[in-house]
């Protein structure tokens, strides 16, 4: 969890005051606009870093791996038994025949380095119990599933969580109100982020609460900083490109 507050400094709060003179905007519409702006900056510079195809990529792919890390199917289980011994291999295959889960654990901890249980199925708190302080799995302690199915359903299911930690930013900008533009992959179903405003007109200040409990490990300090500096510079950038379309207008 992280809490970002955002308020411009002097230079932002007199460009503010301009433009929204100048396209009929209230001070509260032009503190979303600042609230979205840092929301983007702040998603884009959480890992995995970036908004597009590729980080969604990334963040899949290491999803994929941490399950790879935490469970293994029935014929994977027997797959890396027969590279070792085929006589062990056949035997775990009598026993998931014959529902005999402890005689099958007892050859995979026996054979296997980093196999655990077998068991039927598992709704994901294996998973869970080994994820570290960014949220990912560091070392093998697997699972072996016997239902047919059941690795991939879990697969199928987490792979909807990349990005997570990102996606929280998305709710803070929408939260706040503020007409956020995100990707499709970023839109979680879950609550993840907050905001709110204290109003003082042009120099209000917007806090952004990310609720997942990895982004503080996910979003260096160094990162939010350059977030707050980028969200400031393009704010600025964009208001004095309105302001120097509208002035040859007039």
């Amino acid at each position: 969890m992280i809490k970002i507050s955002l308020q411009g400094g002097k230079e932002l709060e007199s460009s503010l005051r301009r433009y929204a003179k100048a396209v009929g905007m209230d001070a509260e519409e032009a503190v979303k606009e600042l609230a979205r702006t840092g929301a983007r900056q702040l998603a884009m510079r959480t890992e995995p870093y970036g908004l597009t195809g590729k980080a969604k990529r990334i963040g899949e792919m290491a999803v994929s791996r941490d399950i790879s890390l935490a469970y293994s199917s029935t014929a994977r289980t027997y797959n890396e038994l027969r590279r070792i011994s085929p006589r062990k291999a056949r035997a775990y295959g009598a026993a998931i025949e014959k529902g005999d889960h402890v005689a099958a654990e007892r050859i995979v901890r026996g054979t296997l380095a980093n196999f655990r249980d077998v068991e039927a199925t598992d709704s994901g708190q294996h998973l869970e119990s080994l994820r570290d302080s960014k949220g990912r799995v560091r070392s093998p302690q697997i699972t072996n599933l016997t239902d047919p199915g059941a690795v991939s359903a879990i697969r199928k299911e987490k792979l909807l969580t990349a990005g997570t930690a990102k996606s929280g930013w998305v709710q803070c900008g929408e939260n706040i109100g503020a007409k956020t533009r995100f990707p499709a992959w970023l839109r979680k179903a879950t609550s993840l982020g907050t905001s709110s405003i204290l109003k003082r007109g042009f120099d209000s200040i917007v806090t952004l609460f990310n609720k997942c409990r990895y982004t503080s490990n996910n979003l260096p300090e160094s990162k939010a900083r350059a977030a707050l500096r980028a969200t400031e510079a393009n704010q600025l950038k964009r208001i004095e490109k309105v302001l120097e379309k509208r002035s040859r207008e007039v």
